[in-house]
């Protein structure tokens, strides 16, 4: 096997280990390509500026290789790239990390701020104050669209706990022959015996609304 001499690691190494350079010995580098890419690291770390803008104008030369590159990689990594989409979902709409997301589900047992149920086939919602901006806590989709559709008002809120209490028409004793039957699209029951199909139409109806 021909081999050539590195000026960078001293030492003989195999004709592929060279890129090509048409002003160089046998129209090959004089480095073989792990000294020139230690160098260029090393040079990169020394200068970050210089580095980036390196890296952007060999991307902009070469958009194919670049999209070649990132879907090898994305394709190796799929549990990277799910972890990656969610955390920009997070910054980008909330300014959180995945892993500040996780710290309050553990904070909060795993379980919805407000019902305390688990969450179902979709993660609980982050609920913050639409005024200020500031993070409340992780609510299911019922509760994060029944506090939204009372406008986020205490006195509302207490005036339906009220309502519920002491429901006005109670002392005429009306009774609504099958109340089951009677929930309209909007009203599922929020029971976890409530059927998965049930529950699932249910949260793609109430995202639909907010």
């Amino acid at each position: 096997m021909a081999k050539r001499y590195c000026n960078g690691c001293d030492a003989a190494k195999p004709l592929r280990d060279f890129g090509k350079n048409k002003y160089g010995p046998n129209g090959l580098q004089w480095l073989c390509r792990n000294c020139i890419n230690t160098a260029s690291r090393a040079k990169h770390a020394a200068n970050p500026e210089i580095g980036r803008a390196a890296d952007k104008r060999w991307q902009a030369k070469h958009p194919e290789q670049v999209r070649a590159n990132v879907a090898r990689w994305q394709q190796a990594n799929p549990t990277k790239v799910k972890h990656n989409s969610r955390n920009g979902h997070l910054k980008h709409k909330f300014g959180i990390t995945v892993e500040i997301y996780e710290q309050l589900l553990e904070d909060q047992n795993g379980e919805c701020a407000i019902c305390h149920n688990p969450p179902r086939a979709k993660r609980l919602s982050v609920d913050h104050d639409h005024a200020t901006g500031q993070i409340r806590g992780l609510l299911c989709d019922f509760c994060n669209v029944g506090i939204a559709r009372l406008q986020d008002n205490i006195e509302i809120l207490q005036a339906a706990i009220s309502y519920l209490e002491a429901p006005p028409a109670a002392a005429h004793k009306l009774i609504v022959p099958n109340p089951k039957n009677n929930r309209g699209p909007d009203s599922p029951d929020p029971s976890p015996q409530a059927s998965e199909q049930a529950q699932s139409e249910y949260d793609s109806a109430a995202l639909e609304s907010v």
